[in-house]
């Protein structure tokens, strides 16, 4: 896409399913979740000047959530995993903290 300013592009990741949740978005890191027992991932954006580059920083099958209702308190998510019911997943590391 084109701005008055830059150019954005996109790259696409088929998870072959529809996606509905919106990434949580921390600083410089967005927290992406996907249902289907696809998961979740944590991706950081570094930045160089004017460049900028997205990192994966974990990927995880610990917090598998099709229709949102996740959400960050501190260094916590706190959500239903379709794999592990009520649940709390540290932000940084993608770690299980707890789950019933």
């Amino acid at each position: 896409m084109l701005t008055n300013r830059s150019i954005v592009g996109v790259a696409a990741t088929d998870h072959g399913i529809e996606v509905v949740n919106s990434p949580i978005i921390h600083g410089l890191r967005m927290y992406v979740i996907v249902g289907a027992s696809h998961g979740c991932e944590l991706i950081h954006l570094r930045t160089r000047g004017e460049s900028f580059k997205a990192e994966r920083v974990y990927v995880s099958k610990n917090l598998s959530n099709h229709h949102g209702k996740v959400v960050r308190f501190g260094e916590h998510h706190f959500g239903f995993g379709e794999n592990h019911g009520r649940l709390c997943q540290n932000f940084s590391s993608g770690e299980l903290v707890w789950s019933e």
